[in-house]
């Protein structure tokens, strides 16, 4: 899931940079993870910090710390609730 949210905020996919695949095995079994570009690691835009935080548990080396697939989709869902009442209270204002 890591990757597609990667995929998702950067438009492409993590290590496209290594042209062998055991290259970019190497980095995870090292613990890197990939780097996503600045103006989304700077983003003040709740989804795309939503989605980078989403990304971010799921890339947790350990698989014991690692969140579970439930777990992503609850904090996803929670994230999106609150996207969705500070966009109503927007609306609001803009009245």
């Amino acid at each position: 899931m890591g990757n597609t949210f990667y995929f998702i905020l950067g438009g492409s996919w993590p290590w496209e940079e290594f042209s062998i695949s055991e290259d970019a095995q190497k980095q995870v079994v090292a613990g890197k993870r990939p780097e996503l570009p600045e103006h989304i690691v700077n983003s003040t835009d709740p989804a795309e910090i939503a989605i980078s935080t989403a990304m971010d548990m799921c890339l947790i080396h350990d698989p014991h710390e690692r969140a579970t697939a439930r777990e992503v989709s609850n904090f996803l869902i929670k994230a999106l609730k609150k996207i969705d009442k500070d966009m109503e209270y927007v609306k609001l204002l803009m009245k």
